[in-house]
């Protein structure tokens, strides 16, 4: 019967409960009557008016959006616009049956009392019984049986949550602060932390949620190692306030991810770069791609006054484009968006759209990127890192452009394959022209990093695949290491940039410590509740060793010399490094271009040694 009622149409459920109270109202008149006055002659008739006119509390539950309620989540809030309704309603319906029902005012407020009451309770009796027969069904399914750490202010309404899903079962709160341990909240007991492991052998628990998002990462980074050893799945609330305020409900928890252990507090001067971009006209190349998606989501943010898009990518443009059709339409200030599909290698069309547009900020995140592609595409690898760059930067030039900002990668130090040999061509042509003797009022300027979480060539995504699929999680070489930064991050340093930028600084962002990949792997296998497969005959998912790729380093560096200075902010470092003046780099990148024209690879690749001395490079 249950499952028949929570299958119903919504429609459907609600002239299901609406007939039902009708039926209760009628219940609760016809009993308060008898009660009352069982032995008076009253007119058969008036008794019938008194009864029907009491459904005139479909009115009111109307009104208050009782019928929208979904009475299976039905909590304290409900009962206070219950309470309100039931209450006008009375007061209506003595004031209706005063005036035409001749029943004595007394023996009315009596009827009317009873009725109230009466009413109230087979209602509260009518929503709480859906609620316990629920849970009670949903008792009896396979439950995943949890527990949750934290025991705050909100650990009430998180309780509800879950336990008005129909997959989970919460066993108990942990916590590990001494003044709530040994409470009862709603009849679960908070346990020190130090019990979780008898928990979880006792009750055989699945995973832990813990409750609280906005836990300092030092902090939350302190729960995972004690619980790392456990081999039980760990998840989070995606946001208590979101929780609280009904965004979402206990269905949208999330598993832990590596992006929650990396996580550091990084501090950007949010003040400068709404005041730098206000009512600024900005064009961002490679818009769809990871970086230059979130640098345009973050512009959105501020005041500007018109963002202009460029990807290749159909799919990529439309995608981030939306988004930010979504973004202005709740915004106040609304900002001009202008989605171009075309390509950084057409410099007739950029003139085009530089003339028509006047973008006074260029970010210029297009690149080819993904190192086994352009290895196996070096021609047009080339062309567009380190030509395409060329037209955006005298394109921007000739613009008049405030501020130029390429952005670079950790792979263009003493580049070992071809993508990052092309990026430091990028550099070194951004370098040239920011140096270059003419009087330029364009600010060119670089900013290097490493990886960023989830970008679309990070192993991030790669690796929570592998573990959905069962493994086995795929790792070059078990001594490679990486940086790692979040998009958001990495993004928010880069606006930063641009406010200090003078002209021809090579930015490097604070990367923290490189990340061994084989430990990061080890601890997405962890945190996703599984073990790590060490011998062949143990359970767990296993990491597989692949070789190093062609043109895979196993360390990666930001600085060529290791010359740098900081800045006012701790996470921006500006690296001095040499460069080539314009006039001998424009006679390097005609040969080079002479070259492509030829799809002559083999002296490419001699010319990008010729460029960049410190390219270490065999073609495999």
């Amino acid at each position: 019967m249950i499952n028949f009622l929570l299958n119903l149409s919504r429609i459907n459920k609600i002239i299901f409960v609406v007939v039902t109270d009708i039926l209760l109202s009628i219940l609760a008149s016809a009993s308060s009557i008898i009660l009352i006055e069982m032995y008076l002659l009253i007119p058969i008739n008036e008794i019938i008016f008194f009864v029907f006119s009491n459904i005139i509390f479909i009115l009111f539950f109307y009104l208050f959006n009782i019928y929208k309620t979904i009475n299976r989540f039905f909590g304290i809030q409900d009962l206070k616009i219950l309470f309100y309704s039931i209450v006008l309603y009375a007061i209506s319906i003595l004031i209706i049956n005063y005036f035409l029902v001749s029943i004595s005012f007394i023996i009315l407020c009596q009827g009317i009392l009873l009725q109230v009451i009466t009413f109230s309770l087979l209602i509260l009796l009518s929503r709480f019984s859906v609620v316990l027969l629920i849970q009670n069904s949903a008792i009896k399914k396979e439950k995943k049986k949890i527990v949750i750490y934290g025991s705050g202010s909100l650990a009430f309404e998180i309780l509800q949550s879950i336990r008005s899903s129909q997959e989970y079962e919460p066993i108990a709160f942990i916590d590990d602060d001494p003044n709530t341990i040994g409470r009862i909240i709603n009849n679960i007991k908070v346990y020190p932390i130090e019990n979780i492991e008898n928990l979880k052998i006792n009750n055989e628990i699945e995973f832990i949620l813990i409750a609280n998002p906005q836990i300092k990462f030092d902090k939350r980074k302190q729960i995972l190692n004690y619980f790392d050893s456990l081999d039980i799945e760990i998840k989070i609330l995606p946001s208590l306030k979101d929780l609280v305020s009904g965004t979402v409900n206990f269905e949208d928890i999330k598993n832990i991810d590596v992006k929650d252990i990396l996580d550091r507090e990084i501090k950007i001067n949010l003040d400068e770069i709404r005041n730098q971009f206000n009512d600024e006209i900005i064009l961002v190349t490679g818009a769809g791609g990871s970086i230059g998606s979130e640098l345009c989501f973050q512009l959105s943010n501020l005041n500007i006054k018109k963002i202009v898009l460029i990807d290749h990518s159909e799919f990529n443009l439309y995608r981030v484009q939306t988004e930010l059709v979504r973004i202005n339409d709740q915004k106040k200030n609304k900002f001009d968006i202008v989605a171009i599909l075309s390509n950084i290698n057409d410099s007739e069309r950029l003139k085009s759209i530089f003339n028509e547009h006047s973008p006074q900020y260029v970010f210029h995140a297009a690149a080819y990127k993904h190192v086994p592609i352009v290895e196996e595409n070096i021609v047009d690898s080339v062309k567009n890192n380190v030509f395409g760059t060329l037209n955006v930067i005298e394109i921007a030039l000739a613009s008049n452009v405030k501020k130029f900002l390429l952005i670079s990668t950790d792979k263009a130090v003493n580049p070992t394959n071809i993508m990052g040999a092309s990026k430091r061509i990028a550099e070194i042509c951004v370098q040239a022209y920011a140096n270059d003797n003419e009087k330029i009022r364009t600010i060119f300027s670089i900013v290097r990093f490493g990886n960023v979480l989830d970008s679309s060539g990070s192993v991030i995504p790669l690796f929570r695949k592998q573990i959905k699929d069962g493994g086995p999680i795929t790792v070059t070489h078990p001594e490679i290491t990486r940086f790692f930064m979040l998009i958001s991050e990495a993004v928010g340093l880069i606006l930063e940039t641009s406010i200090i930028s003078t002209g021809g600084e090579v930015f490097v962002l604070n990367m923290g410590k490189p990340v061994k990949i084989k430990n990061l792997a080890k601890k997405m296998i962890t945190l996703s509740g599984n073990k790590v497969k060490e011998n062949h005959d143990d359970d767990g998912l296993e990491i597989k060793y692949t070789g190093l790729r062609k043109g895979e380093k196993l360390y990666e560096e930001l600085f060529i010399n290791n010359k740098y200075i900081t800045t006012k902010n701790k996470e921006i470092f500006i690296a001095y490094e040499n460069f080539i003046k314009k006039n001998d780099l424009v006679n390097h990148l005609k040969e080079l271009k002479s070259y492509i024209e030829h799809d002559d690879e083999d002296k490419i690749v001699l010319k990008i040694k010729d460029i960049v001395p410190e390219f270490e490079y065999e073609k495999l």
